[in-house]
Parts: C-alpha cells; structure tokens; sequence
C-alpha cells in the first residue's frame, strides 16, 4: 500500500510539474512545481532529486502519451495495405502534434538534445544530475520506438506492393518524420483564423503534406 500511495504522489507531481514547464518554460523552478503540486519542496526533492530528472519524466510521460497515440491509429488500421498502415501512423503524428503541442515540443526539445551529445567525445555535455537520472534512462529505452513500431509496417508495404519505394525504412522513416516536424513547427504557428504567416489554409496544406508523404513512398 505505502507503494501504491508513493506511485500516485510521484504522478501527481509529474503532472503538476507539467504544468509549470508548459507555463513558464524550461525556466520553471522546483519552488513553481511545489506550489503547482501542492507540496513541500523537500518532499518534491524526496521524489525527484533534481530539476533535470523530473524534466525527464516529463518527458517520459510526453514519449508514452505519443507512443500509445500511434497505437490507436494503427488499431484502426487492420485490415489495410502496408501504404495505408503506414499513412495512418505519420497521420497520428500530425493529430498527437494537433492534441498535444506542449508533448510535442519536449519530445523534440530531446530529439534536438540528443543529436548534439552523439558523437566521439560528445558525452561530457551530459550534466552530472543527468547522468543519475533514472528518468534519462527510461526516455532512452523507449525513444527509438516510433521507429520501431513503423519499420515492420513500411516493410510490410513493401512486401505486398503498396510501397514501391525500396529505400531502407529506416530512410524513409527520417525523409517523411523531417516533413511532418516542419509542417506541425509551422502550422502551430498559425493565427486563430487557421491560416499560416503565409495565407495558406491549413487543412489545404495538410493534405498536400498527405500527398507528398504518399509520393515519397510510391515513386
């Protein structure tokens, strides 16, 4: 039971630590979080030893919520062609983007963190506190994910003929997720009267993205 009852006090804390990150940025405090979970800081700092840690469970939980959102798309794909299976899981991206802008962002936030610490002698940009976090190391467990879930489904339409391209997955995988990280950057730019900074109606551009994904993978 004393399990049970930390587990729900970490998640309330996650959640409230949530949003203080999506308020006030990176530059939230522990102090914000304390007072957005209705906690002391010293239990705040018993559950998460440090600022960079309870970012990373942030970011675990934003990782999981995209992760589960692919599955339900691909849920509503049985029965389709590899192509259109395919379509469906970049299509999820776009709607996860859509219904969750602050999830997105951290997940890229750590996709762009990431890139700049691979690579010989890179490690050292890694912070002590970070180092420790066993949040850090969960996020890195499942960060490939979305590349592991959608590899099978793109070899599959290769297989049946639906996806003519014979790239490696893992080529196209990154050709069409750089399309769609420009495309939800911008369209969430885009003024209350659903147009962009350059007149372009968005659903009009949505669909354009859909056409040239499908272009990218039957050529």
């Amino acid at each position: 039971m004393r399990v049970q009852t930390r587990k729900i006090k970490e998640e309330r804390i996650i959640m409230a630590a949530e949003q203080a990150f999506f308020d006030l940025g990176y530059n939230a405090r522990m102090d914000d979080v304390a007072k957005e979970a209705g906690c002391s800081k010293t239990t705040l700092y018993s559950y998460f030893e440090s600022k960079e840690n309870l970012y990373m469970a942030i970011t675990y939980r934003a990782f999981q919520a995209m992760i589960d959102h692919y599955y339900s798309y691909l849920k509503n794909s049985s029965g389709n062609n590899g192509l259109a299976k395919t379509l469906n899981f970049f299509n999820s991206f776009i709607a996860f983007s859509e219904k969750h802008y602050e999830h997105q962002q951290i997940i890229l936030e750590y996709i762009t963190f990431i890139r700049s610490i691979s690579g010989k002698d890179q490690e050292n940009k890694i912070s002590e506190p970070l180092r420790k976090s066993i949040w850090f190391q969960k996020v890195k467990d499942i960060h490939n994910m979305p590349l592991t879930i959608v590899k099978p489904i793109i070899k599959e339409g290769q297989a049946d003929g639906s996806i003519t391209n014979t790239s490696k997955p893992e080529e196209l995988f990154l050709t069409i997720f750089a399309l769609l990280i420009g495309y939800t950057k911008l369209s969430n730019s885009a003024d209350s009267e659903r147009e962009t900074m350059f007149n372009v109606d968005l659903e009009t551009w949505k669909n354009s993205i859909t056409k040239l994904m499908t272009n990218i993978l039957v050529v």
